[in-house]
């Protein structure tokens, strides 16, 4: 595919394909993201945020089994530390405290920046690809054709999936010979691994568990004199007059090697709610007399008619039906392309082939397909003896004779993969023949207006051409040819340049010309059926500027409106485009695109079949391996969505009022890694870049956001989602401005309080566990501040008041274990521990092992020690003997560890 000749919108499909994968490292999506395995390659760019070291990028198709996994996921346990560098510990100038603004957090970013790193965030590789164990693989394996007769012929077989009752066809037609050596070797014009294929997979993603959905089996033979002749040989016994084996060749030739159809035979996937499994044979054949068509299957299928088969031809042929979780070891796609499954050792083994999924998915296309599969219907043309089938063929130009077909037709048995050509079989001594065969087409990447299907309608013996039709298959207006039923009239000749002559619809029952009905049904991953993704060309150009010639505005009004599962189909593609128009910065696009961006992802949620209060998996993988968001001179996706999401929540907007909490955590993820991206665009970020890449109005917008979205009341009492709050929190501390995001931490941990007025044990425990998981954070220590500690006045308050000014963190968990003495025993067990827990860390981290590095951090906690003391007679009368235990081992270990003047300063401002 030559990318730079695509509209933007395939440009985009295409390239979900072909970019790296730029994977951003955080709590919050490392808590997210589903751990599993899946398949593919693709490349991985690694940005390394070390200043030390520049840009690097891994080799192309990179095996992502054997890229090194990401196991630093996130944990609570505040005793688990990363390993970071020795200057990042502590040693803060003293003179900086003598300037402390009077404002309480945003003051202190100064600071901290003085000591703090900035590569405390970072891409890394990452080996877990979209994996999605909702869609099942059917099995199918075909052995051990034969007919009681004993008569053997070329036979040619094939069979799909039904669904009776919705009257649709479920999947692709599988193809596959079990013919002789002997026999088989005979009608193959060349070698190909795809002759022998008799198994194939297909991906069952329905929940439909009736009786309903049938495997249908057809067979075909040579065509014959008389087919009424052929089935009564068949339904003799071995041996009887009429039975020889003996095939006519002559005929075969004269005719030109042509198939009719002979047998067919279902069976019900589902029995009583479980499928079919393990080696089914099915004992004997119905004749097809009638015409073979869809509704044919439909009709004989039905509760009524299912009993009616009439004279059956005795013979059996084994089909092995299994459910696996695995790909097998050799196997190509749907588009013949070689897939082997991870870790697969054995390179050689028999082919399997999967075959195409036409019902609804739940799951977006994960790899590059561009089919088409073509059916003609029926033919109504005038003849004397009427043999008639029809050619299928794609051309690129009109230059009529002179053109020639395009290598683009599947193979449906033996053979190479591709042909220029492809046929119905023949319907012998019909008037007005009815076809029921598929003929798939690989679409080429560029499509122009010029390509178009052109049907040859041809009478044997002779190869008579009585006519022809031909339908351009797109247009620059409106995009790919869509799946329908079309009527076309039958030309009897064509002329150079006849695609300049306009195809008119036909009505069958106002036209008297010869004509063909034909239906269509595309599976592309690039080329969406539906205009209003098609006019989102229209609207990007091709390096994702706006183009405003595209009515825009208009074209935005409608993908709000698409079905859920075209969004679904496409959502990746979708969202880049929307993303690329929010960090446009229009006024008046860029919100439109918000509410788009707000529909794809709640209907990707309900359609998945997930909860919405969980982060969708594949929403998820979007945001982590796809989403690469545009960085503009004049905006940027986090600034905009941001922007306008607090815009929404000002005007009450239902699209934001009604967002599910799902939703809430894919776009924070998108905020956080748009983010990053921004941070690292020209490389390793320079000190203090979280103070200039983003604007004050940015950080002020996002703090009033996460306020507005995490303090407010909810039923959900599910601590998984409330977990994310602090992962965020977390994350943000070395993105932006560290004073904004104490605030929004005071601000959350204010909120909490204020709502828990009765003692609420869950909200305690949201509340402790937020802090557990912000003391997480790598560089905790140097958050602190832990400078040379002394101590002034002589009121306990002030003196806890001037630690929680000066070190927010250690301040803050002094305070809460202070509030939580006289609350009940659960929550104070949860507070103490909260503070046992954190001092271990410390403690056991060889990072402070030094005994000044630990001194200083230890006197972060001093007014514990005051507050002990405060309230020693609460601690005797009031608390549990292990509550008591906690509480003494916290004291000791402060007494024994912290200064010795810092000791000497408070016995001093004690009264005697």
């Amino acid at each position: 595919v030559n990318v730079d000749q695509l509209n933007s919108f395939s440009r985009e499909c295409v390239l979900c394909f072909l970019n790296n994968w730029k994977i951003v490292k955080g709590s919050l999506f490392d808590h997210s993201l589903d751990k599993g395995s899946g398949g593919g390659s693709r490349r991985i760019v690694t940005v390394n945020v070390d200043k030390s070291k520049p840009h690097s990028v891994v080799s192309p198709r990179t095996d992502l089994e054997n890229t090194k996994k990401d196991t630093s996921m996130c944990s609570i346990e505040p005793h688990i530390f990363d390993q970071s560098t020795e200057e990042a510990v502590c040693g803060v100038k003293e003179a900086m405290e003598e300037h402390l603004p009077k404002h309480l957090f945003k003051s202190l970013h100064g600071e901290i920046d003085q000591e703090m790193p900035d590569n405390s965030y970072s891409y890394l590789e990452q080996s877990e690809p979209f994996n999605f164990a909702s869609t099942q693989r059917l099995s199918i394996e075909c052995s051990d054709l034969r007919f009681t007769a004993g008569i053997e012929e070329p036979y040619y077989c094939s069979l799909a999936l039904y669904d009776v009752k919705a009257r649709t066809k479920l999947c692709e037609t599988f193809h596959f010979e079990l013919n002789q050596d002997e026999l088989f070797k005979l009608f193959k014009k060349g070698t190909s691994i795809f002759c022998s294929v008799t198994r194939c997979l297909i991906p069952l993603a329905t929940r439909n568990r009736s009786s309903d959905i049938c495997l249908v089996l057809r067979i075909d033979k040579l065509l014959s004199n008389d087919i009424e002749k052929d089935f009564s040989r068949y339904q003799k016994k071995p041996g009887k007059k009429g039975t020889s084996s003996n095939p006519p060749w002559d005929h075969w030739k004269d005719m030109g090697f042509i198939r009719q159809p002979f047998v067919w035979a279902a069976i019900p996937l589902y029995e009583e709610g479980k499928m079919v499994s393990g080696k089914v044979q099915i004992d004997e054949f119905i004749p097809i007399r009638s015409m073979w068509t869809e509704d044919f299957i439909y009709d004989s299928l039905t509760a009524e008619n299912a009993n009616k088969k009439g004279k059956v031809i005795p013979g059996s042929i084994t089909l092995d039906i299994n459910m696996i979780d695995e790909f097998p070891s050799v196997m190509v796609d749907s588009s013949l392309n070689f897939v082997t499954s991870q870790g697969a050792q054995n390179t050689h083994g028999k082919l399997v082939k999967e075959v195409e999924w036409f019902g609804s998915q739940n799951i977006p296309f994960l790899n590059y397909v561009n089919n088409l599969f073509v059916y003609p219907q029926s033919v109504v043309i005038k003849h004397h003896h009427p043999n008639i089938r029809v050619k299928v063929e794609l051309l690129g130009d009109d230059n009529y004779p002179n053109s020639r077909p395009l290598i683009a037709i599947y193979t449906p048995w033996g053979g190479k993969p591709f042909c220029r050509e492809g046929y119905t079989s023949l319907c012998a001594k019909e008037k007005r023949p009815i076809f029921a065969d598929e003929i798939k087409i690989q679409l080429p990447g560029v499509l122009t207006e010029k390509h178009h299907i052109l049907f040859t309608i041809i009478n044997n013996p002779n190869n008579e051409v009585l006519g022809f039709a031909y339908t351009p298959i797109f247009s620059s207006t409106h995009g790919v040819i869509k799946n329908a039923l079309r009527t076309l009239v039958i030309e009897p000749q064509l002329e150079a340049g006849y695609l300049s002559k306009e195809v008119e619809p036909v009505k069958i029952t106002e036209t008297k010309k010869p004509y063909l009905c034909f239906k269509t049904c595309l599976i592309s991953s690039i080329y969406p059926e539906s205009n209003a993704l098609f006019s989102l060309s229209h609207v990007l150009t091709k390096n994702g500027m706006v183009n405003y010639e595209g009515n825009p505005e208009q074209v935005l009004q409608v993908i709000h409106r698409l079905p859920p599962p075209l969004c679904i189909s496409f959502f990746p593609a979708i969202l880049n485009c929307l993303f690329k128009l929010i960090a446009s910065g229009d006024q008046t696009l860029a919100p439109l695109a918000v509410i788009d961006v707000i529909s794809v992802l709640t209907k990707v949620t309900q359609i998945s079949g997930e909860k919405s209060t969980k982060c969708n998996s594949m929403l998820l993988s979007y945001v982590r391996y796809l989403f690469d968001p545009i960085m503009t001179a004049s905006s940027t996706v986090h600034d905009s969505l941001v922007k306008y999401w607090c815009d929404f929540i000002d005007k009450d907007r239902p699209e934001v009022k009604n967002l599910g909490q799902g939703e809430i955590w894919i776009l924070l993820n998108v905020v956080l890694k748009s983010s990053i991206m921004k941070l690292c665009e020209l490389g390793p970020p320079r000190k203090n870049a979280r103070l200039t890449m983003f604007a004050p109005s940015y950080a002020g917008s996002l703090e009033k956001l996460v306020l507005s979205l995490f303090c407010v009341k909810t039923e959900i009492r599910n601590m998984d989602v409330l977990t994310m709050v602090p992962l965020f929190m977390k994350d943000l501390l070395g993105i932006i401005d560290r004073g904004v995001v104490f605030e929004m931490i005071f601000g959350y941990i204010c909120w909490l309080n204020s709502e828990n007025q009765t003692g609420d044990l869950f909200l305690a425990t949201v509340k402790f566990t937020f802090i557990k998981i912000i003391t997480n954070y790598k560089y905790y220590v140097p958050l602190n501040l832990p400078t040379e500690i002394s101590i002034t006045s002589k009121d306990i308050g002030e003196i806890v008041q001037q630690f929680w000014t000066k070190h927010f963190f250690a301040g803050l968990i002094v305070r809460e274990v202070r509030a939580g003495l006289l609350q009940k025993q659960r929550i104070r067990e949860q507070s103490i521990a909260l503070l046992l827990d954190l001092l271990h860390s410390h403690d056991v981290d060889p990072r402070y092992s030094d005994l000044q590095k630990k001194t200083r951090i230890v006197g972060l906690y001093f007014p514990y020690v005051i507050t002990a003391v405060e309230f020693h007679q609460v601690l005797e009368d009031y608390l549990a003997p292990e509550e008591k235990i906690n509480w003494l081992l916290c004291f000791f270990y402060i007494v024994e560890n912290c200064s010795r003047s810092l000791l000497h300063q408070w016995w001093d401002s004690c009264d005697a």
